[in-house]
């Protein structure tokens, strides 16, 4: 069954960060919204647009 609605977005983790940081992202200006075993999909601190990233680069 599909989850309605937004997820919460919570601050990433050490292997987190590297993978956004691979992926040219300032980790410090991204809240992990949801994590999948290929991508992971992040939330903007600033003006909260989502983005999907690849977890290999």
């Amino acid at each position: 069954m599909k989850k309605l609605g937004k997820q919460r977005a919570i601050r990433p983790t050490r292997r987190q960060k590297e993978i956004i940081e691979n992926n040219h992202l300032i980790s410090a200006n991204w809240l992990v919204v949801s994590e999948q075993d290929d991508c992971m999909l992040l939330e903007s601190k600033k003006n909260g647009r989502t983005r999907k990233i690849n977890k290999v680069s």
